[in-house]
């Protein structure tokens, strides 16, 4: 049995260096199946085993309506680049986490009855995530069953910057902004593609008379979804249901997105992400939980063994 590892240095899930360093060393990823390994699973409560990964899309929005900032007192009759944006980002979601662009769910697909019900499996961990990021309590105020469903299968939208004028540390003058920008960040789902996400967005935006919104895609990464049923999957499960007393539970899908689309895409390759929690968000090499360590050993031990016997069998 051959292994092969690939590392990931970018730590963005949409970065082109990795579709890009697949495509021109093809022959050279070729595999039965990869296992991608994630470090978020104290946020699950448990080691778990994802089924595949959502896909990301970055965007930046921005307006500019005058060549030069002009006087806030001529407000009544030159437009504002900070009003057109904040009416473009009020058009993509609603108060009830709904994304408003025409056909956005329409390719969303359900998964499979047994992968579903492993959601019900997992710990209630709403009070620990709300304690953790120091809120009262989580978006609408999901918890159990809701709160696993939201967080692994549902795609969301988020403003991750927003920008106008002087820098926000700093009172401007009386000013209107010459130009605004925001950056904002859509997890998709499975059988979503965000090329065409973002031409939705595009012809949303035009539907709504905010045509002149520039848009442009800065990062995009595609979700895969492997079905339980396949070998290869059946192995990795079983590999690991022998390396602790409570093995890691089944997930459909990752929380965050990772950039092991193109390996799908040239080969349609089995894909799987281990869940640890060997290191923590912004933690140094010296913070590593040994036993989380010994733990993440021991699972691709048997991983590899469990392959290498199939192999042998074969």
């Amino acid at each position: 049995m051959n292994i092969k590892w690939l590392f990931d240095a970018t730590g963005e899930p949409g970065h082109p260096a990795m579709l890009d360093v697949v495509a021109q060393h093809q022959s050279l990823f070729q595999a039965d199946g990869c296992i991608g390994y994630a470090t978020d699973s104290a946020l699950i409560g448990a080691p778990y085993l994802a089924l595949g990964t959502k896909g990301y899309l970055s965007l930046e929005l921005f307006s500019r309506t005058t060549p030069r900032p002009v006087s806030s007192s001529h407000g009544a009759v030159v437009p504002g680049a900070a009003w057109r944006l904040l009416w473009a980002l009020n058009q993509l979601k609603n108060s009830q986490e709904e994304i408003l662009l025409e056909g956005f769910y329409d390719n969303v697909i359900a998964l499979e009855d047994e992968t579903m019900e492993q959601l019900y499996n997992l710990p209630d961990n709403a009070s620990s995530l709300a304690q953790h990021w120091k809120l009262d309590q989580l978006l609408l105020g999901l918890k159990g069953f809701q709160l696993h469903y939201a967080h692994l299968l549902t795609p969301s939208c988020s403003i991750n910057t927003l920008h106008a004028g002087a820098s926000a540390s700093k009172r401007s003058r009386a000013t209107l902004p010459a130009q605004a920008k925001a950056c904002v960040d859509f997890y998709l789902v499975p059988a979503q593609d965000p090329d065409d996400i973002a031409s939705k967005l595009r012809e949303h935006l035009q539907a709504h008379d905010l045509a002149d919104i520039q848009v442009r895609v800065l990062q995009r990464n595609w979700p895969i979804y492997t079905p339980l049923a396949m070998p290869f999957v059946q192995k990795v499960q079983h590999a690991l249901s022998h390396t602790s007393a409570q093995g890691a539970v089944l997930l459909p899908l990752t929380i965050g997105s990772y950039p092991l689309y193109p390996l799908y895409k040239f080969w349609h390759m089995p894909v799987v992400i281990i869940g640890t929690s060997i290191v923590q968000e912004s933690a140094s090499l010296a913070e590593i939980d040994p036993q989380e360590l010994a733990l993440l050993s021991k699972q691709t031990h048997m991983i590899i063994e469990e392959l290498a016997n199939a192999t042998d069998t074969n």
